[in-house]
Parts: structure tokens; sequence; C-alpha cells
């Protein structure tokens, strides 16, 4: 199934995908007799437990067995609309925890290694350190704040602050179904409910102001470049939580990134240092998830900023991020008006 939610202003509506249409999921369940249900999101429908999933995957078989006067019916009631013009919201809003992993893939590393120092990096395997940008023993993530979320076709808005080199990271994330702490590899995998995407924007000023103080050595400003990723807008997510059997090999996903249809990033969860459930079970040492919360894998190659020359967002750009089974994230880019002065200082030596 692909979960949506369906915004429908004031209020939100709780959806699924089917075909090229979107089903209401209380009209659905309201016109076939089955349930007095009416979620109003995702967040909901995923907090019914796997009980609310079954009346879900019932309520997807029912639609796509109707007949067609049934479904014209639907459609007339407003309950079945196209995709196309079914304005979506983030299909999880406000998750209590939202995590982007990081040093997952190796081509990452090597593009982020080769800005900071000019070497060539080693081999990527984990245990090594480099700089700050390693491959590692252990996963890692950084937190995001839930206020950085917009939704499909929302606008990605530059800051007014620090316009000029905001970034695109094209991220295959999962979703919590179910609590997860301390959790066993097995175990964080069966607490996993489904899949999405985010892009962890954010301007990289704060990156290329640490660079001079990591090349003599010191080491990264992690907290500034967090800082930059929680900036309102610099999340987008979705289209939807696509569950399991929309994607059944998550270790093995090919996935992409588009700037005004320009491929920029191309790449397999195949190529992560660790599986999905390895960086899940991690994290849950730590974190205790909770259904809906959100945990993503981190940023393959392909970044704006390790281009030549570099190329970031800009006013009028659209970026598309899209796979298989989950389907394609698509925001426009907007610049507005505001205060000027520079957040981060950006040094010379750093740019060139």
């Amino acid at each position: 199934m692909r979960l949506v939610t369906i915004d429908d202003l004031p209020r939100s509506r709780a959806g699924l995908i089917i075909g090229n249409e979107v089903l209401c999921a209380a009209h659905g369940f309201a016109f076939f007799g089955m349930l007095p249900w009416k979620p109003a999101n995702v967040l909901e429908m995923l907090e019914a437990g796997e009980s609310g999933l079954i009346g879900l995957r019932e309520l997807e078989s029912r639609t796509k067995e109707a007949l067609s006067d049934e479904l014209i019916r639907l459609r007339q009631l407003r309950g079945l609309t196209p995709l196309a013009s079914t304005k979506l919201r983030a299909p999880i809003e406000r998750p209590r925890i939202l995590l982007s992993g990081g040093a997952q893939f190796p081509s990452h590393q090597e593009e982020m290694t080769r800005l900071i120092s000019g070497d060539v990096p080693r081999p990527a395997q984990p245990g090594g350190t480099d700089r700050g940008y390693a491959t590692r023993r252990r996963p890692s993530a950084h937190t995001k704040n839930a206020g950085s979320i917009i939704g499909p076709d929302d606008p990605i808005v530059l800051p007014s602050r620090a316009p000029g080199m905001v970034d695109w990271e094209a991220e295959f994330a999962v979703v919590f179904g179910k609590p997860c702490f301390n959790a066993s590899v097995e175990e964080a995998a069966d607490a996993i409910v489904g899949y999405t995407f985010i892009n962890d924007l954010g301007p990289r000023d704060p990156a290329m102001s640490s660079f001079d103080a990591v090349k003599a050595g010191k080491p990264m400003d992690f907290a500034q470049i967090g800082l930059a990723k929680s900036m309102p807008t610099m999340c987008p997510l979705g289209p939807c939580v696509a569950t399991k059997e929309d994607v059944p090999d998550p270790d093995n996903l090919r996935f992409w990134l588009k700037v005004n249809g320009v491929l920029m990033q191309d790449a397999s969860t195949s190529e992560m240092v660790f599986t999905v459930a390895q960086l899940a079970a991690e994290m849950s040492q730590w974190y205790g998830f909770e259904a809906g919360d959100v945990l993503s894998m981190g940023s393959p190659a392909g970044v704006g900023l390790a281009l030549k020359p570099p190329r970031f967002l800009q006013d009028g750009d659209v970026v598309e991020i899209g796979a298989e089974g989950i389907g394609v994230l698509r925001n426009p880019v907007k610049s507005v008006s505001g205060p000027s002065e520079p957040l981060w200082t950006v040094p010379q030596s750093s740019v060139a």
C-alpha cells in the first residue's frame, strides 16, 4: 500500500494511492460498509497498529475489485480523485523523532573528503576515520527539526540569510510502525512499517566555513551543519509511506534525484555501508522510536557542492526524488525577501 495524507484545508484526510488515483480512507470505509473509521492522516493509520493495516489492505482490495459503476459513484462522491490533481501533505507531518543517517554511502564520503583535503580517499570500509567524513565502525545520524518538514509540491524556500548555497541530498527513509528501542537487527526490521523519501536540504555555508579548520586538523563543526539542515522547508518528505509489500527489498532499491529534469543523484541502497535494519537497530540503542517516527539512510554522491563548478538551488528550480514502488517527491524552489545579514561567514579560501 502507498499511504498518503490528503490536504483538505483546513483539515487533512488519510488516503491510499490506487493506480493513478487517491482513495480517501474514510469515504472508502463508508462506501463499502466496512468500518466507522475516519483517519485524518497517515500517523493515525499507523497508530491503529496491525488491525488498522489489515483494514486498510481490505479497503485497497475492495476498491481494486469494485465494479465500474461503483467506481464511478465513488468518484462522484469525491472519495476517489485523480492523483495528479490531489494536493498531498507530507505523509508524516510531525514525527516525534526525525533522524538523518550519515556516512552511509562511500561515494558521498569520497566526494566530501576530496572537497576537504583534495586527497584521494582510501577504500570505504567500516572502521576508518578521515577528517570528519569517515567510514565508520558504527552507524551515525543527526537530528532534524520536524518543523522543517514540507510535503509534495510545497515550495523549498531559500533562507534569506543563507540563500546562495542550499544543497540537495536525496535520502531513502524508513517509517516505524511500532515501538522500537534497544532492538536487535531482526526486531528493528519488524518494527519498520514502510518507506518514504526525505530531501535533507540545508545551506552549505557552515560546512564551507569549517573547511579551513578541518584542513588544520580540527574537527568538522557538525553542530552548525545540523542547525542549517533544520531551517524551515529544509526537509521535503514524501510522497507517501509505501508499506513493505510495495518495497520488498529495501536493501536493493535504486533511487534518484533530478534538478530541472537533469539527473544529479543515481544510487542504490545496495551501496550502503550498513543495511536498513542495521542502521535502525543501532539508532534504537539511543532513541525509543514509536509509530510514525522517521529515520533516513543518508545521501549518496551527486550533491551540488561536489560538482565542478558547484551548483546550488536557485529560485525557479524544481527538485524531484523518485523510486519504483514509492513514486516521486517533487518540490519547486523559491526565494523570499527578508533579513539579509548572513548567518555564516564563508572564508574565500574555502570557496576557491
